[in-house]
């Protein structure tokens, strides 16, 4: 079996924010949350699409293979090793890491109104 070798690329996001995603990214990273994530991983950037372009750069965002990504290779960032993560893209919320898509999982558990975020149990 060949090693496979992918050089790092920064990935674009084409969407535009939208009020919401806004507030929900500046509230996430108000809670100290983080999205773990990697450059190839087509989930991630769906995620970040989302969040469009305005939305994605406010989030606390780690880049799990800065470096690229070496089959074999221990070259995953140091803070997601840490962090023990499961796939991609996983979430660190309230001191909980979650591998999840927040459109399809904790999305809906927001509620917006009147400028603040509601968490419904």
């Amino acid at each position: 079996m060949a090693d496979i070798n992918l050089p790092y690329y920064q990935t674009e996001i084409t969407t535009k924010s939208s009020p919401l995603a806004i507030s929900l990214a500046k509230h996430l990273r108000s809670i100290g949350a983080k999205m773990y994530g990697a450059f190839w991983c087509s989930h991630c950037l769906e995620q970040k699409e989302m969040f469009g372009q305005e939305g994605a750069k406010i989030l606390n965002y780690v880049e799990c293979f800065p470096n690229g990504f070496m089959k074999g290779g221990a070259n995953v960032a140091l803070e997601c090793a840490v962090a023990r993560l499961e796939g991609f893209p996983s979430w660190e919320i309230n001191g909980k890491v979650r591998n999840l898509t927040l459109s399809s999982e904790i999305f809906h558990y927001f509620l917006f109104f009147d400028g603040f975020f509601y968490i419904i149990p």
